[in-house]
């Protein structure tokens, strides 16, 4: 059974980086899974790119990277639905 502790979600960027900092290789798709943060917390690492996207580093370990990225509305479809299809590849 699992320690209650990694069942909680993940509720602020801090919590994330530590989480995923302490989590083995094997553990991290189970951190993601736990994350349930606002987006008002990500609005400070938000920018965009006029007819592109932008990779806005969260932050930069030795073991990870945690990136956020930003597209135009006008986007958001196309670049989604290639973005869930890359991911399960």
């Amino acid at each position: 059974m699992e320690n209650k502790i990694t069942m909680l979600p993940i509720t602020s960027i801090k919590k994330l980086i530590e989480s995923f900092d302490d989590a083995e290789p094997s553990e991290q798709a189970g951190v993601l899974k736990r994350i349930d943060i606002a987006n008002s917390e990500f609005e400070k690492y938000a920018t965009w790119l006029e007819g592109d996207y932008s990779r806005n580093c969260i932050a930069r370990k030795e073991s990870f990277e945690i990136i956020l990225i930003c597209w135009a509305r006008p986007e958001l479809n196309h670049r989604l639905t290639s973005a869930r299809a890359s991911a399960r590849a």
